[in-house]
């Protein structure tokens, strides 16, 4: 059988809250027109802009007025890395360690889409749609988003028959996608109807019966 991924659940352990215990000042490379750094940072700790880039700059120039802060990451809702606009004209960098780290998500229970965004551990897989009981489908977190393969369950497994008792929505299951399974009976009309969609599991549909069927 060509399957051979194994699907496991980051346990999510019990954490304290996060907190920054360490303090390490990076200096900015100097302006691209060459000049150097000079002394004191002239940071203002009261001033803030929103001019301030989406994304954490990399040393080198900056055009925001001297003094500007502005603050990246989160720990616990702190700020990690705080970037100053010098009076030179370049970024000075401060960060900041967190300890512990903020915990990562763990595995979803539903196989995620291709190019969406996550937080769970990079050597962590998840797997889905069980082939024989091996996952067919592995999602692996890269970069902050997911990575989605799948592989072709060979031979597949036998389709089965419809439940005796309506199936729970989203359950999963192995039932011929063009089968509806139905249940329930108001006056010879079926209440409940099931569908094995292509991700194997279960679109249950509803309807209720009124006036309800008399007591027998």
């Amino acid at each position: 059988m060509a399957v051979v991924m194994k699907n496991k659940l980051l346990s999510r352990a019990t954490l304290r809250r996060p907190f920054v215990v360490t303090v390490a000042t990076v200096a900015a490379a100097a302006a691209a027109c060459g000049g150097e750094l000079d002394g004191e940072s002239t940071a203002d700790p009261m001033l803030e802009s929103a001019a301030c880039p989406a994304a954490q700059p990399t040393a080198g120039s900056c055009s925001l007025a001297a003094g500007t802060k502005c603050t990246y990451g989160d720990c616990g809702g702190v700020p990690t890395t705080t970037a100053t606009c010098r009076a030179n004209g370049t970024w000075e960098f401060v960060s900041m360690s967190c300890n512990p780290p903020v915990p990562v998500d763990v595995c979803p229970a539903e196989e995620p889409v291709a190019g969406s965004p996550c937080a769970v551990d990079p050597a962590e897989r998840c797997g889905y749609k069980p082939c024989y009981g091996t996952p067919s489908v592995s999602a692996r977190c890269e970069d902050s988003v997911w990575a989605v393969a799948e592989m072709t369950c060979n031979p597949a497994p036998p389709l089965e028959a419809c439940p005796t008792e309506a199936p729970a929505e989203g359950a999963p299951c192995n039932v011929d996608p063009a089968e509806t399974c139905e249940y329930g009976d108001c006056y010879g009309v079926v209440t409940t109807t099931a569908v094995c969609n292509e991700q194997k599991t279960w679109n249950v549909t509803e309807v209720s019966c009124n006036p309800p069927p008399p007591e027998p």
